[in-house]
């Protein structure tokens, strides 16, 4: 058996069959399943205490971002979750208060920094000139983890 690369999701079933206090309550023999869906490369991050390669996607943003995002917003964040269901985009979000940039973290095991690069010349955010600088960068996680994929 070879595990699934880093980034396929992979699901694992736990089942207990028998008697017991549901079975008293609704007489037909009761099962305890339990499904945990992750990415390998969450599970990894879980069970690692090693540093963990990340690629950061910095942005920094224009004045009045929130107001001039609008017409783009939603196909900016397709880009994203598109990425996400590939298994590549790990997290990402805006600075709030205020809100001049983002960063948005890649699964480096998934993802190559030329795939993160081709992905910010097409983001609409960048091609409508709302990003006038941006940067992709290796981001090295030291200590705690990111909530694993549901």
């Amino acid at each position: 058996w070879l595990p699934p690369p880093l980034g396929k999701k992979i699901s694992f079933n736990l089942s207990f069959g028998g008697r017991g206090v549901m079975s008293l309550l609704t007489s037909t023999k009761p099962t305890l399943r339990l499904t945990l869906t992750a990415t390998l490369a969450a599970v990894a991050r879980s069970m690692s205490s090693s540093p963990v390669k990340f690629y950061a996607l910095r942005y920094t943003y224009v004045d009045g971002m929130l107001e001039k995002r609008q017409p783009y917003r939603q196909a900016h964040l397709d880009g994203l979750k598109k990425m996400a269901d590939l298994g590549k985009c790990v997290l990402g979000g805006a600075f709030n208060d205020p809100c001049d940039g983002a960063v948005v973290l890649f699964d480096s095991s998934t993802t190559t920094k030329e795939e993160i690069e081709a992905f910010a010349n097409v983001d609409p955010y960048v091609v409508n000139n709302l990003v006038p600088s941006w940067s992709v960068s290796e981001y090295m996680a030291v200590v705690g983890s990111l909530k694993p994929d549901s």
